[in-house]
Order: C-alpha cells, then structure tokens, then sequence
C-alpha cells in the first residue's frame, strides 16, 4: 500500500545546498538544476498516486497552476534580484524552516504547541 500524501519539503533547500557543495556558484543555474530534480521527484510520486487512484483532479489541478503561474513569475523576478540578495534570502528561509520544525517537533511553541 502506498502512503495516501506526498509533500516535497526542503527538497529545494537541500538541492540548492549539495548544489553549493559540489561547486556550483550561478543561482540561476542551481535554480533551474533544483526545478529538475524536483519535477523529477514529483512526476515519479504523481505516477504511483495515479496507478493507486489516489489522486483528487480538481485539487491537484488548483495546485499545479498555482505552482506553474508562481514558479513562472518567481524566476522571472529571480533573474532581476542581485544573486547575492537571493543567497541571503535562501539562507534566512533555511535557518526559518529548521527552527520552525525543530521548535514544532520539540513542542516549544508559546501557545501550546501552536505556531498561531
């Protein structure tokens, strides 16, 4: 039985990371290495959710253009930002999400357990 949701968190920050690793320094190019890598992933998870049936069209759908028209617009913008700027950007959003589930996982939140 396969598990019934697919969610691609970290997977960019993670390529991006290894992508810094291994020695690439074009952000663009990273960006569009880390954009295959993720379609990738995600056409192999659509395929086994199709051959299971678990796939809800009319959702799916709203969320495939939503990411299609902000992933469109997010390079464009992407390519006018000074990389410098976008390295400072992934490496806040990096240092945000880790706290994030490090304090969600360890239950530190202020509000019992809730962010909000």
């Amino acid at each position: 039985m396969y598990l019934r949701w697919f969610f691609n968190a970290g997977l960019g920050i993670i390529a991006l990371s290894y992508l810094v690793l291994t020695g690439h320094t074009d952000i663009n190019a990273m960006n569009g290495i880390k954009l295959l890598v993720s379609s990738c992933v995600s056409l192999i998870a659509i395929a086994i959710f199709i051959a299971d049936g678990a796939i809800a069209w009319y959702e799916g759908g709203v969320l495939l253009t939503g990411s299609l028209l902000g992933g469109y617009f997010a390079a464009k913008v992407s390519r006018r930002i000074p990389q410098q700027r976008i390295r400072q950007l992934i490496i806040i959003t990096s240092l945000s999400i880790t706290a994030y589930f490090f304090a969600d996982h360890y239950q530190i939140w202020p509000l019992n357990g809730q962010l909000i």
